[in-house]
């Protein structure tokens, strides 16, 4: 295929539409999309997610030592 809306809506036969191709893997999108989620959540999230998984660790560790008596 090609880059754009003319290829695609002529194989699907349909009009070419108004509006710009949108480009989800450009530069600027990927910009606009680090303004939109700031890397700042991410890493709470990440930290939250580890935290998270320690907790679970210990639950499981405390069960098994619980029904190994």
């Amino acid at each position: 295929m090609g880059e754009g809306w003319e290829p695609i809506c002529k194989f699907l036969g349909k009009p070419i539409p108004k509006v710009p191709f949108p480009r989800l893997n450009d530069r600027a999108a990927i910009k606009a999309m680090q303004q939109i989620v700031p890397l700042k959540v991410i890493g709470k999230a990440k930290f939250r997610i580890i935290l998270m998984a320690v907790a679970l660790l210990v639950v499981v560790m405390l069960l098994a030592m619980a029904f190994q008596r």
